[in-house]
Formats: structure tokens, C-alpha cells, sequence
């Protein structure tokens, strides 16, 4: 990415780059990335062109700016949720990430279509899970476990994404709560926690 000649997360930086990736996400909603051009996006944006090169090299490089900011957002929901699953077995409706992730359907579509972009946020959160309860980092039982679970609720909601019509936001959480609950990938990893770590989460739960 250019260098920034401008504080990072200066007021002014942080309206510019939101008003070019709001912008593209416009855009985006019309046309594939590769119909996209730079002229378009600071047309849109109401941003001269020396001001996109300031903060970016191309339309791709705003894509990764977009995915980078939901998945540091994303991966702080998604730890907070399994850290309550996984000490107090439950999780309310308010806690689970559906609202967010509807506000942002447009960045999670895309998302959902870099694989690149989706294995970081699963490594991210294997390395999350197997640090809480304290599993060794190489372990496979552990890392096909996560794989099942990260894998089947993005699939899921990326499917209600596109069927919102035969299913409620509210049934939705309730169906995803029976699976997250149910004696599956989160039964398996606490199994393979340490006793220890497992007496202390009941203790608490």
C-alpha cells in the first residue's frame, strides 16, 4: 500500500478512505471488481485521483482495505462469542453477530468469494480457540473441529443471505444457536482441552 503522508488515523484520513469505500461498495453492489475503475470510485466519491494514490495502488488494494477493516471487526465477535460458548455454554440473541454481519452483507459477500481473505480469518481463529483452551497449536483433531464449525455458520448465513425471505432473523439464531450447542465441534475441542481447563470453565460456567 502507498505510503501516507498523512497521520494514519487522522480525522482527515479515516473520512477520506471511508468516503472511497463507501464508493466502492456502491459500486460493488453493481459490477464485479474488474468493471470497476479508479475514475468511477473518486467520481462517486467526490476525491480527486491524487488522493486515492495517496492511500491505495489500485481498486484491488481497496477491496483488501475493506475486507482487512470487517475481518479485524468480525474476528472480535467471533472470539467474544466462542469464549461465552465455550465458559457458559449459552449465548443470548443480542450477542450473535447476525445484525452485523445483515449491516454489512455487501463486505461479507465479497469475503466470502477471497479465499485468501477466508483463511485468515479461520487460522485466526483456530490460533484464538486452541489458545483459550489451552490445545497444542499442531493439533489436528483440534484444527479440523474449527474447520467444520467456522466453515458450516459462514455457509449458513451466507446462504440466508440470499434467502432471507424463507427464514427470520430470529429462527435463523435460534437454528444456529441447536447446532452451535449440540454435541458436535465445540464438544470435541473441549474434550481435548485439559482437565484442568475444563474443571475450571464448569466451575464457572
Amino acid at each position: 500500500m502507498p505510503v501516507e503522508t498523512d497521520k494514519p488515523d487522522s480525522p482527515q484520513v479515516l473520512r477520506t478512505k471511508a468516503q472511497l469505500k463507501s464508493a466502492f461498495l456502491q459500486l460493488r453492489r453493481k459490477k464485479s471488481i474488474a468493471q470497476i475503475n479508479i475514475h468511477e470510485i473518486t467520481a462517486l466519491a467526490q476525491i480527486n485521483r491524487t488522493s486515492f494514490y495517496r492511500y491505495y495502488f489500485d481498486v484491488y488494494d481497496l477491496q483488501q482495505d475493506v475486507l482487512d477493516d470487517f475481518i479485524a471487526q468480525f474476528q472480535q465477535i467471533l472470539s467474544a462469542i466462542f469464549q461465552k460458548l465455550l465458559t457458559q455454554g449459552n449465548i443470548s440473541m443480542q450477542e450473535m453477530p447476525l445484525q452485523f454481519l445483515l449491516e454489512h452483507q455487501d463486505i461479507l459477500q465479497i469475503l466470502l468469494h477471497d479465499t485468501d481473505s477466508i483463511a485468515h480469518l479461520k487460522q485466526e481463529q483456530k490460533i484464538f480457540v486452541k489458545q483459550f483452551l489451552q490445545i497444542p497449536q499442531d493439533d489436528a483433531r483440534a484444527d479440523y473441529a474449527l474447520e467444520f464449525l467456522i466453515s458450516g455458520q459462514l455457509g449458513i448465513i451466507s446462504y440466508w443471505l440470499q434467502h432471507q425471505d424463507t427464514l427470520s432473523l430470529e429462527n435463523l439464531f435460534v437454528l444456529i444457536k441447536e447446532m452451535l450447542l449440540s454435541q458436535g465441534p465445540l464438544a470435541i475441542l473441549l474434550k481435548l482441552a485439559p482437565e484442568s481447563l475444563r474443571e475450571n470453565l464448569r466451575a464457572n460456567g
